[in-house]
């Protein structure tokens, strides 16, 4: 015997570039959506009956439809609406959740003016928004951004771990802390796109704060962020490190007593990933 367990089903990377004119400098918005639709339906799997199932075609067209009709939202805003479409139009879907990415582009000014029409891509990270939304409940609204990398090459002494027997060397005290942050946050009020303040607040603590560990840095941004911005009830976050080797460069002949030029490598590497939440928020 064989059942059905947990499914969804839906569209990813549904993308668009809006540009909207105004006051003389045009705004653009590259977005990318995904959207997965819940159901307690087993007929489509077990049988050849797809009546009840919203087509590929037909996600990917009520999304852009509505990029049409709901101009003025944010990030936010939109896969709000998108949740809301999907469950308004299919009563057999139970649950939608929606995710929006957002590529960033930046206007250019030169001489320090700013460019009415001219925009570059030198952006760092992803942002994104969040929405899974069950029918007859309050939406649940995160957002956040991804794939940060950021680098120190002082203030940080990743030391006193405990070192079994297969450990390698100690990072040394002057080399390179470097790291790629991923975070995500949940929030209480209507969210307007806060990753660049939540952003620029982290990267401040990261690089203003002696970092004794990867572990210890994470927290400390967390903590910064939630007593900062009183709508945020929780933030998970993710640093990935991206190591830099010291070379000894006393076989070309070269002083080694400085380490000075470093190798960069790829894998394996670090990961460490938490929960900051509110006490009142309880445990995550």
């Amino acid at each position: 015997m064989t059942s059905l367990g947990k499914n969804h089903y839906g569209e990813r990377a549904v993308r668009f570039l809006r540009v909207r004119k105004s006051a003389g400098l045009d705004e653009v918005a590259e977005w990318e959506t995904d959207v997965f639709l819940e159901s307690d339906l087993v007929a489509p799997f077990q049988s050849e009956d797809n009546s009840s199932v919203a087509s590929s075609a037909a996600i990917k067209n009520a999304i852009l439809a509505l990029a049409c009709d709901v101009e003025s939202v944010p990030r936010d805003g939109f896969a709000l609406a998108v949740a809301d479409r999907f469950l308004s139009h299919y009563e057999n879907v139970t649950s939608c959740e929606v995710e929006v990415r957002e590529k960033l582009w930046t206007r250019l000014a030169p001489e320090g003016r700013p460019h009415p029409f001219f925009f570059i891509r030198e952006a760092i990270g992803t942002p994104f928004s969040k929405v899974r939304r069950e029918r007859g409940k309050t939406a649940q609204r995160s957002a956040g951004i991804r794939g940060i990398t950021m680098m120190k090459t002082a203030e940080h002494g990743l030391s006193a771990f405990r070192e079994p027997e297969f450990a390698s060397r100690a990072q040394p005290v002057d080399g390179v802390l470097a790291t790629s942050l991923d975070a995500e946050w949940e929030y209480s009020a209507d969210s307007d796109d806060l990753e660049a303040v939540v952003v620029d607040l982290m990267l401040e603590v990261f690089g203003e704060t002696y970092s004794s560990s990867v572990q210890r840095a994470l927290f400390q941004m967390g903590e910064a962020a939630l007593e900062t911005f009183s709508d945020l009830s929780r933030i998970r976050l993710s640093l990935s490190s991206k190591h830099y080797l010291g070379f000894d460069a006393a076989g070309l002949g070269r002083p080694s007593n400085r380490e000075r030029i470093f190798l960069p490598t790829d894998d394996p590497f670090g990961c460490v990933e938490a929960v900051v939440a509110r006490n009142e928020a309880g445990k995550g």
